[in-house]
């Protein structure tokens, strides 16, 4: 099944992970395995919003629903949080992407990652997008083309 990502959400994350100093790789994987690059994701709670699923008792706490289904807002905060769970846990990347998903919190509080499945499939992403030089363009498209093995 293949996944479109707008150069303009391209371009976004590209300036993001700069600014925070985030594998780009890393950050088009989180959104991946958390919308699947859909801008207008809600979660099945109906409290995570846009691509990179956006708590708003979270992350996203000071943003209505509405603002964090801006894509640039929704990245750029969700590129802070990345950078804020790396910091929190450095050297360990494994267990900084298990805290985006559970909280930076509960991942301090556990000995172990209780949220494996969440780091494979972040993991998949960024190893496709490597391989595969991050994008294609799809053809009579103007999306960017990433296709899951």
């Amino acid at each position: 099944m293949p996944y479109y990502l707008h150069p303009l959400l391209f371009a976004e994350t590209w300036v993001q992970s700069h600014h925070f100093s985030i594998d780009h790789y890393l950050l088009v994987a989180v959104i991946m395995a958390e919308s699947g690059g859909n801008p207008h994701a809600v979660g099945d709670d109906r409290h995570s919003f846009g691509l990179m699923q956006l708590h708003i008792q979270g992350a996203g706490s000071n943003y209505t629903p509405a603002q964090l289904l801006s894509p640039s807002l929704n990245i750029e905060v969700g590129a802070g949080y990345l950078r804020s769970c790396l910091d929190a846990f450095p050297g360990d990347e494994d267990r900084a992407i298990a805290a985006y998903n559970a909280g930076i919190g509960a991942m301090q509080q556990s000995q172990e990652i209780f949220n494996i499945g969440y780091v494979r499939s972040v993991r998949h992403w960024q190893a496709q997008l490597q391989a595969e030089g991050m994008v294609r363009w799809a053809q009579e498209s103007d999306m960017i083309h990433l296709e899951p093995k």
